[in-house]
């Protein structure tokens, strides 16, 4: 096995269990949100899906956010960049229902930033790809300081 392959196999299994670490910390707050209560109710029910979405696709929208509040990251959003960037079977340990309504997708952690998209759609589905053409998600953008993290902004995505 070429050592290259080796060193970014390490690197991905490093990085997603830090990060599960992390998405961790944010479940909770996500919950506790007006917006989580206004599309869940009082329902602790949840699926953190093992499916690590691209934090590209989500940074474009929060730029202003973003540069505020000290981020470095270069917005390098393409039409052609893949959704799903890697699989992390640990999140799955993160949810409490794996049939629940209630989905969050995790981004990747760039920069000390990361995203969660929470959207609801049908029981037996549960990949990214399978969520509704039409409805509404929220997307909170989660910032990383030191062993704690902050919600910085919580935007809702329509889908039409």
């Amino acid at each position: 096995m070429p050592k290259s392959i080796l060193i970014i196999g390490l690197v991905y299994l490093l990085s997603g269990q830090e990060g599960t670490k992390f998405y961790n910390l944010a479940i909770p707050k996500i919950i506790e949100s007006s917006a989580y209560q206004c599309m869940n109710g009082s329902s602790k029910k949840y699926f953190v899906s093992p499916e690590v979405l691209n934090f590209d696709n989500r940074a474009i929208f929060f730029q202003k956010e973003l540069l505020a509040n000290g981020s470095t990251v270069r917005f390098n959003y393409n039409l052609s960049n893949k959704e799903i960037v890697f699989l992390n079977s640990e999140m799955t340990k993160l949810g409490t229902r794996r049939r629940a309504e209630t989905k969050l997708y995790f981004s990747q952690i760039k920069d000390g930033f990361f995203f969660c998209e929470l959207i609801l759609f049908e029981k037996s589905k549960s990949k990214y790809e399978q969520k509704p053409a039409f409805g509404r998600s929220y997307v909170y953008l989660f910032r990383i300081n030191d062993s704690d993290i902050n919600i910085l902004d919580v935007t809702e995505f329509l889908y039409n």
